[in-house]
């Protein structure tokens, strides 16, 4: 899947889930945050130089294990990470 089709597929999921109740997003973006933890940056990789500036949580990322991963203290934020992450570690490193 290229990297457009992935955030189209995410886009799409966000406006149907919207369509039916606006808190489902919440409740999706929590389950993405919960899968987040499934596999989380390491305790190395939390690091100042990696937490994400401006950031309302604690939100880490970073390169690790050849690809992104991340870590955050908050399922909504973490679940934004997740998007991201399934994004870029679906895309090859040349794009």
């Amino acid at each position: 899947m290229s990297f457009i089709d992935k955030i189209n597929e995410y886009k799409d999921n966000i406006e149907a889930l919207q369509a039916i109740d606006s808190m489902e997003v919440y409740r999706w973006m929590i389950s993405l945050g919960q899968k987040l933890t499934d596999d989380p940056l390491s305790m190395d990789g939390r690091l100042p130089k990696n937490q994400v500036s401006y950031c309302q949580f604690e939100l880490y990322v970073d390169w690790e294990d050849d690809r992104f991963k991340a870590y955050s203290d908050a399922l909504i934020a973490g679940g934004y990470a997740y998007m991201l992450l399934d994004i870029f570690n679906s895309s090859p490193l040349d794009k």
